[in-house]
């Protein structure tokens, strides 16, 4: 019964995406271009660097004051990238008037604190989120 039904949801997907619907909402694509096409380039000023670290898979969001907020996994370059990034990294925040940067160290949000904090050995790939009138950093 299951690959039976695993046989139809398959074949689902099959018939409904093998032909364009006569009324469709999604526009038909006349200048097809690749997604690295309309790509422009990185604005090298953008990028954000604290000297003596490595830093990480930043996430930015815009804050009530109009300012982008971005928050980065950092950890001292002394040790190799490689498997120190899980016990070494802590939270920095960063402020930027503009999304594309620069970012400004504005503050350590958490920093490494050892195995006895729920968070200490793992402070890494920061994500950050509004809800409501809430912000979450996971």
């Amino acid at each position: 019964m299951k690959s039976l039904l695993q046989f139809l949801f398959v074949s689902f997907l099959i018939s409904g995406c093998s032909e364009k619907k006569k009324n469709s909402p999604v526009p038909e694509i006349k200048d097809e271009k690749s997604f690295f096409d309309l790509m422009l380039p990185a604005p090298r000023e953008g990028e954000f660097q604290m000297d003596g670290y490595w830093v990480w898979g930043m996430s930015v969001i815009k804050g009530a004051d109009g300012k982008y907020h971005g928050f980065s996994s950092a950890w001292e370059n002394n040790v190799p990238f490689m498997s120190n990034w899980e016990t070494n990294s802590q939270i920095v925040h960063t402020i930027s008037d503009t999304p594309e940067g620069p970012y400004k160290l504005s503050e350590i949000v958490f920093e490494r604190r050892g195995s006895s904090y729920w968070y200490g050995m793992m402070t890494h790939n920061p994500t950050i989120h509004k809800v409501g009138d809430t912000y979450l950093l996971y």
